[in-house]
Order: C-alpha cells, then sequence, then structure tokens
C-alpha cells in the first residue's frame, strides 16, 4: 500500500512527480520510507519508485520541484542532535539522481523544506524553531 503526495508540476512531457511513502502491515510506523516515482501518462503507469534519503536517519519530509527535463528534492534526516538538509538532482526528468548533498544542517528544531521555483531557477526555504530562516540557492 502506498500513501501517494503529489506535487503537480507540468514540463514539457507533462510528467507527473511525487512523493510516496511506502507502508504495509508489516513497516506500518517502524520502517515506513518515502519514495520517488513519476509517470508520463496521468499516473496509469508509474516509474520504478526510488528512495528519498536514508531511512536509518529518519529521512522525511521531502519536497520536489520539476521543470524541464530537472527534477530537485530535498529533505530532512536526524543525526542524534543535527538536522540535516539534503538535495539530490535529476537531469533525465527522474530516471536517475546525481549523489545527494547536504546543503546545510541546525542544532535546533527544524522546519519543512520547501523548494521555491520559477523556471529554471530554485532556491530552498527552510526555516528554524530558533527564528532563523535559510534560503539556499
Amino acid at each position: 500500500m502506498f500513501n501517494l503526495k503529489a506535487r503537480y508540476q507540468v514540463n514539457e512531457q507533462l510528467a507527473f512527480h511525487a512523493r510516496l511513502l511506502n507502508v504495509d502491515d508489516k513497516e506500518y510506523a517502524q520502517e515506513a520510507s518515502y519514495r520517488y516515482g513519476y509517470s508520463a501518462d496521468q499516473g496509469i503507469h508509474m516509474s520504478v519508485k526510488q528512495s528519498v534519503g536514508d531511512y536509518s536517519k529518519q529521512a522525511a519530509h521531502p519536497d520536489i520541484y520539476a521543470f524541464n527535463n530537472r527534477v530537485d528534492i530535498v529533505w530532512l534526516e536526524y543525526y542524534g542532535q543535527t538536522h540535516q538538509l539534503w538535495h539530490k538532482i535529476s537531469k533525465n526528468n527522474g530516471e536517475s539522481f546525481q549523489e545527494a548533498k547536504m546543503l546545510s544542517n541546525s542544532p535546533s528544531k527544524t522546519d519543512r523544506p520547501f523548494i521555491i521555483g520559477q523556471g529554471d531557477k530554485r532556491q530552498v526555504s527552510w526555516q528554524i524553531v530558533s527564528n532563523e530562516h535559510r534560503l539556499i540557492e
């Protein structure tokens, strides 16, 4: 069973990009993991689902931005006392991704990251509970 949450991003191929929470009876609440998938035919067929982040580091709150053939995904991971903001890029419409890179980290509690995009330009908005706001290019 999958819990599907989509960002309706229309690109030249009218692709549908989504984050999927993989939940089945034996994984429920303990090993639920986020996956990325896409469809070029309005969800009739989905691509092979790819993991988003490291489950053992509590990967959570992914956000997706797709424009032309580029797909950006950001998410959070928790490393003991530190929250880390991660990012990965696909330049072939989500078929494969470059190695993920850490964009920023914070010892304070954080809010979900959001990708702010306008065409080929994109920034990541990340709010830190200590009233700090980071806008990352």
